[in-house]
């Protein structure tokens, strides 16, 4: 009996290895990321030279809100990738990247996402991502960013300094692509931050000049 139940022991043991070599893995993630060259904007003003400037991190709505990659199908078909990912979530990876253009840019003292205790914060921005995602539109696709841009002070007066709602979408694309999905994205991500930081800068300068 106990020879026969040692057996039958080995064949569950031996089906159940055969079994997990059957069964296909799931692939590991493949993650991407925004990479772009600065495009410098000229600062119009040196009113804001002294001034610190906090970017805070971009909320994003659902299903923006992860790092998985969207694709949209038609109006409500909406694809998630699991495999194909974004390095960050999106509202991360914009703010990041304008908060290294305007840093470069010198129109503020510094951009920072956190700041030092016992620094003066004078002006803040945040935002939200609306939509990220690659779009089949007939034939072929295109990728496409909204986002709500904020910037304000809190001294002398809570104040909103300027607002904007960006919809920006990429030349077309002609397969679907996670690859050609990034470059897109990094495309439209650069040109809204240019956008930004220009009208960002005139804004400021015509209420203090």
């Amino acid at each position: 009996m106990s020879k026969l139940i040692i057996s039958s022991l080995m064949i569950v043991v031996g089906f159940c290895g055969c079994t997990g070599s059957i069964i296909p893995k799931s692939p590991p993630p493949q993650y991407y990321q925004l990479d772009y060259n600065y495009r410098e904007v000229k600062v119009p003003t040196e009113s804001f030279k002294d001034k610190i400037l906090r970017i805070w991190e971009f909320n994003a709505k659902s299903p923006f809100d992860g790092t998985e990659m969207v694709v949209e199908v038609g109006r409500s078909g909406i694809a998630i990738s699991r495999v194909h990912q974004w390095i960050d979530r999106p509202g991360a990876l914009l703010s990041e990247w304008i908060r290294r253009d305007i840093d470069r840019d010198g129109m503020f003292g510094g951009a920072y996402e956190t700041v030092e205790i016992g620094k003066e914060i004078d002006v803040e921005l945040s935002g939200t991502v609306e939509r990220w995602s690659l779009i089949k539109d007939g034939d072929t696709y295109f990728s496409i960013i909204e986002a709500t841009l904020t910037v304000w002070q809190k001294k002398p007066k809570p104040y909103i300094l300027f607002k904007k709602h960006y919809a920006i979408r990429s030349s077309p694309i002609p397969y679907r692509d996670p690859e050609a999905f990034a470059k897109a994205a990094t495309e439209i991500a650069a040109k809204l931050s240019y956008e930004f930081r220009s009208e960002l800068y005139k804004t400021l300068a015509k209420r203090h000049d």
